[in-house]
């Protein structure tokens, strides 16, 4: 039994890709943008995800830098592959997991050995507890990365997060100073919007929201449009009227390397410390490529998941995302 149900009759999605042989770089940034998803790959150019709807939406977008470099790309949703069962799929899977796992523990281990010597020989200074803690952070941020891939529950995790808490217990009892902000990066010079010009519009959208789309329409009802309205489209519509955002091919969606919610950041010079904390975290759900390492992003992802398990009406989902991210903001509002 896994989070997906029983072992029978599995749903899969497949991406189908072709890339131009030049240059090399993009086919080496695909590459990279499948692993951070846990795509799997079955087939020369051929890989597979179990069908959800954020699998399917990874999907999509990389689908769409494939064909922004030149490539071809198409995608399936299958009940089987043809010459592979489903068991042998699944080992797979874990098996990719339990490696990562395994390379975890083992950089945790060496970590929790340093302390135990640095304790003994009674030269822990404040310097080497904040770098053990950052180093336990960056940790923590990969074994999130990876339990957020970990889809058929790989046999090694519990080993890797026990040793995760035993270093964690050990670092706990050397911590003498607070935590430091991260400082914030500076983007390129890019167009900025007047937001004046953008009030009481109607804001056009995908269905089946998840967590970008939830905390982009959050960001767009509190920070730019108050009177804003949201209209949700089917997967391949094309925004006729309105406002599109995470949508593609639109001005407010992924640009780069930042997700929805960043670009309308960035675009409407939206500078708040705790908005900027906020998107570092969305960033890391939606993207999967653990730029920002927050810790914290594991268990909102988890929220908004279980929530949209539970509520099939994005106009609710979005009302009740909304209370999420009004209360995240308050958390880091006031922790300046």
């Amino acid at each position: 039994m896994d989070r997906f149900g029983s072992m029978k009759g599995y749903k899969w999605t497949l991406l189908v890709h072709q890339m131009p042989p030049k240059p090399t770089s993009g086919r080496v940034k695909v590459w990279r943008r499948l692993q951070s998803i846990g795509a799997m790959p079955i087939k020369d150019s051929v890989y597979i995800l179990p069908l959800t709807k954020e699998a399917y939406e990874d999907f999509q977008w990389i689908r769409e830098e494939i064909i922004a470099q030149k490539g071809d790309a198409t995608i399936f949703k299958v009940d089987s592959i043809e010459g592979i069962n489903d068991e042998d799929i699944i080992n797979r899977f874990q098996r990719a997991r339990d490696k990562d796992y395994d390379e975890i523990a083992s950089k945790t281990l060496s970590l929790k050995k340093n302390i135990e010597v640095s304790i003994k020989k009674y030269r822990t200074s404040t310097i080497q507890k904040e770098r053990y803690e950052t180093e336990l952070k960056k940790l923590k941020a990969r074994l999130n990365e990876v339990i957020s891939l970990d889809y058929f529950q790989a046999p090694n995790r519990e080993k890797t997060e026990n040793a995760i808490t035993n270093c964690n217990g050990i670092i706990e009892g050397l911590k003498v100073s607070q935590e430091k902000a991260l400082p914030v990066e500076k983007g390129s010079p890019i167009k900025i919007y007047n937001k004046n010009e953008f009030q009481i519009k109607t804001w056009v959208t995908r269905k089946g929201l998840h967590i970008d789309r939830i905390a982009s329409g959050w960001l767009i009802r509190r920070f730019i449009d108050k009177g804003a309205k949201f209209f949700f489209i089917a997967e391949d519509d094309i925004v006729k009227n309105g406002i599109g955002f995470d949508v593609y091919n639109v001005e407010f969606s992924h640009h780069g390397e930042d997700c929805t919610f960043e670009t309308l950041l960035k675009r409407f010079d939206l500078k708040d410390p705790a908005l900027v904390q906020i998107a570092e975290i969305v960033h890391d759900i939606d993207l999967k490529d653990g730029k920002f390492g927050r810790a914290e992003a594991a268990g909102i992802n988890q929220i908004i998941i279980g929530l949209s398990q539970r509520l099939k009406n994005d106009k609710k989902l979005l009302e009740r995302g909304m209370e999420i991210f009004d209360s995240l903001y308050e958390y880091y509002s006031f922790k300046k």
